[in-house]
């Protein structure tokens, strides 16, 4: 019997959940290493692969206002692992770029969520892996591409 498109996003909904409380993290040094968060931890990624960012830029990659945004990058300021610069024809323009201090910590905290994934990936036999990889991939096209229409 089919499932019928409503029932299975029920269904989804639930498993979305159950992957973020999952994926939430109480104590946030035992993955980073540090007092940073996964929010901090998105910005400084983005910076670190795209260059200095805007706040509005931030904001949308991360999808969050930008007074949460500004919140989050004047926590990482204070860290020492961004700063602000402005532009040179446009001063009313800042940029935020991380520091060289980020990318001493980077390679330890990629190893240490390598280590979480892979406690959650051990779980599933070789062919299920496989297979959350191209779901994930294939959703997160079409999520991208979805957001690029608005």
């Amino acid at each position: 019997m089919e499932i019928g498109i409503h029932e299975y996003l029920f269904k989804a909904d639930g498993l979305i959940n159950s992957i973020v409380k999952y994926f939430r993290i109480a104590d946030p040094e035992k993955i980073y290493g540090t007092d940073m968060t996964a929010p901090q931890w998105f910005v400084l990624s983005n910076l670190m692969s795209r260059g200095p960012l805007t706040m509005g830029q931030l904001s949308k990659a991360l999808g969050v206002g930008r007074s949460t945004m500004t919140g989050i990058v004047a926590r990482l300021f204070k860290k020492g692992f961004v700063v602000r610069t402005h532009d040179k024809k446009d001063r009313r323009t800042v940029y935020i770029k991380h520091t060289a201090s980020v990318q001493r910590c980077v390679k330890i905290i990629n190893k240490r969520i390598a280590s979480y994934v892979d406690r959650i990936f051990s779980k599933l036999i070789l062919t299920e892996q496989k297979e959350m990889l191209v779901m994930v991939k294939r959703l997160s096209g079409i999520i991208n591409s979805l957001d690029e229409m608005k």
